[in-house]
């Protein structure tokens, strides 16, 4: 699904104004009406009283419709109206003007008249447009205060007012801490930005009927990671096929003290689809290994050191994941020079590997022309660029200026998980759940990319794919487990790719 500026969402909406054609006041009217279908389907307002702070644009026009259709059901509603309603847009003012006549109370704020509690607020005080900070002695910024200090569930209508759709780092202000935003059409950049959404708890999109054809020619680089695009990537195996024809994989890691991870990694890979497996590690691994998961072959570390071929014994391998507990000491660092000098595929490099990528930057020189993917932690990703981020949308252009300097593809994993292609293209993916924050998650993820790229696909179908899988995989572990009790063993057991 792309995801459009603010400035880009403004012309959809002109431009199907003026192709479909409707007039903004009958677009408003249609959202709205979509945005309540979809609200009946999430709450039971009846017996609740539910009040919408209205601003005067158009934002605030969707309010008063909305308050309309919650009238005409007979719900308890009430409208805050900040602003003057005399100076409001077009639509807002057509809209004022219908409410006042069905017996809706109106409050103005500020003002001196007494405003009831509510089990629900609605805001839609500002929309998308905001390009400035709304200042806390304002009224519209005394307005969002007033909704944050009530003990109320708060809604809001496609974006919490105050805050501005891409890049907040410059707000100074004050925003709506929204439980849940309803987003016409798709989703604000900012939502996939932890540190201003931190309050949301859901979000959702509301389709209005905005022009398809525009979503077609318009350009972005910005995209959220659905069932969708998991769709258009994902390949079926085919009847008449073998082993062979889904890829061999090697995986190193999971040396001396960290079996776990090589294992964890290599049962998720076996899960994900690849035809052959091969898992190096220490000799002393490989009871553990086979028992563990004995459809995988083992190849020992110490036998690979010696070998005199290492390009001819490497070159059989579709891919190659390597870091996950591969430790950082000089004979990781050996380990990990001699693969990466010797192999001209698919390399996914994780964990320790990045660690030690970061500290021996002449590594870099072995990685030019290949088909590379990092997938960092937060603090990896830190210690790879050598320096700390106040913020994620700081973190993911730095990403973005070594993914385009090395060519390579990162897999930033955090709460929401960013995957940085080299071509600027950015995807964000918040389909996972709390419950994946423990060690070996992120092993798991290495298994399935490194699986997936073994096959027919292109680099970012496989890193697409294996990404929306891991995540989708640990939300169905929660039909079982909760949150604090989900392992990334109940991710592996729950991997289903499949259309």
């Amino acid at each position: 699904m792309k995801i459009f500026t603010a400035k880009q969402i403004q012309e959809w909406d002109k431009y199907t104004i003026e192709h479909e054609p409707i007039s903004s006041y009958n677009l408003m009217e249609r959202a709205v009406k979509n945005l309540y279908a979809l609200l009946k389907t999430h709450y039971d307002f009846t017996g609740k009283t539910v009040q919408i702070w209205c601003g005067s644009g158009n934002n605030g026009g969707d309010g008063l419709v909305l308050a309309r259709y919650l009238k005409q059901d007979g719900f308890n509603v009430s409208i805050i109206y900040v602003g003057n309603p005399e100076k409001a847009s077009s639509d807002n003012q057509k809209n004022f003007q219908i409410v006042k006549n069905i017996d809706i109370p109106i409050y103005f704020y500020p003002s001196t008249e007494y405003l009831p509690c509510s089990d629900y607020i609605i805001d839609a005080l500002l929309g998308t447009g905001l390009n400035r900070s709304v200042e806390p002695d304002t009224s519209i910024g005394k307005a969002i205060q007033c909704i944050n200090s009530a003990q109320s569930y708060i809604i809001s209508i496609d974006i919490p007012s105050g805050l501005m759709s891409e890049d907040n780092r410059q707000n100074t202000g004050v925003w709506t801490k929204a439980n849940a935003v309803y987003s016409f059409q798709q989703p604000k950049k900012v939502f996939f930005l932890k540190e201003w959404i931190q309050h949301i708890q859901e979000w959702h999109i509301v389709d209005i009927g905005l022009s398809k054809q525009y979503y077609q020619d318009t350009q972005t680089n910005y995209y959220a990671l659905t069932k969708q695009v998991f769709e258009e990537c994902f390949k079926p195996r085919k009847k008449f096929s073998h082993k062979g024809t889904y890829g061999h994989v090697l995986l190193v890691g999971g040396l001396w003290d960290k079996t776990g991870a090589g294992i964890l990694a290599a049962k998720a890979a076996y899960r994900s689809g690849c035809g052959l497996l091969t898992v190096m590690s220490n000799q002393k691994h490989q009871i553990a290994v086979n028992i563990a998961i004995p459809e995988a072959m083992f190849f020992a570390l110490k036998k690979f050191v010696k070998l005199q071929d290492k390009l001819h014994f490497l070159e059989k391998f579709n891919s190659i994941g390597i870091g996950h507990g591969l430790g950082t000491g000089i004979k990781s660092l050996k380990l990990l020079n001699n693969i990466i000098q010797s192999y001209h595929k698919r390399i996914i490099i994780d964990a320790d590997g990045i660690t030690l990528l970061a500290h021996n930057p002449y590594l870099w020189e072995h990685l030019q022309g290949k088909e590379v993917i990092l997938t960092p932690h937060v603090r990896e990703v830190e210690r790879l660029l050598h320096t700390t981020f106040q913020d994620s949308l700081s973190r993911i252009e730095a990403c973005q200026r070594l993914t385009r300097e090395k060519q390579c593809t990162i897999v930033l994993k955090d709460t929401i998980t960013t995957i940085i292609f080299p071509d600027d293209t950015i995807y964000f993916s918040d389909n996972g759940c709390a419950g994946m924050a423990k060690g070996g998650t992120g092993d798991v993820l290495t298994g399935v990319l490194t699986s997936i790229l073994a096959q027919n696909y292109t680099v970012k179908e496989a890193i697409l794919a294996g990404v929306y899988a891991h995540s989708i995989a640990a939300k169905k572990a929660l039909f079982m487990f909760s949150n604090t009790a989900l392992t990334p063993s109940d991710i592996i057991q729950n991997l289903f790719l499949d259309r």
